[in-house]
């Protein structure tokens, strides 16, 4: 399941979360293999985000954990795709950080051995 964790600090209307959510809903398409359907994404804005001290301009930073492997050319084009993303967006910070993590194992909640499955 891929995840995009997006955050901000500056306020995001619900309008903008859900535009937001739906633009990263085509980026994770970039992945071979990976589809909207999977997405989970966390939109947060007034965060403490701050870069060399400072808060006073515009910041974002954007996380992106994959499970799987992809290519060096996948993840370029998502950071391409959401650093377009950010610049065209009225108000867009000056600053954004796009990190990218490559998860080789997790839980879905389906496995009884798995950390994140009910307790019964």
């Amino acid at each position: 399941m891929p995840y995009i964790r997006v955050r901000c600090n500056r306020p995001l209307t619900a309008e903008t979360v859900k535009e937001l959510q739906k633009e990263l809903g085509k980026t994770i398409e970039l992945f071979p293999g990976k589809t909207e359907r999977w997405l989970m994404t966390d939109c947060e804005g007034d965060c403490a985000l701050s870069l060399a001290g400072k808060s006073d301009q515009p910041l974002v930073m954007i996380e992106v954990e994959l499970l799987g492997k992809t290519t060096p050319d996948a993840y370029a084009a998502v950071t391409r795709n959401l650093t377009d993303l950010w610049s065209a967006s009225p108000g867009s910070p000056e600053k954004a950080s796009i990190s990218s993590t490559r998860i080789s194992n997790t839980g879905d909640g389906t496995d009884p051995t798995s950390d994140l499955s009910p307790r019964r």
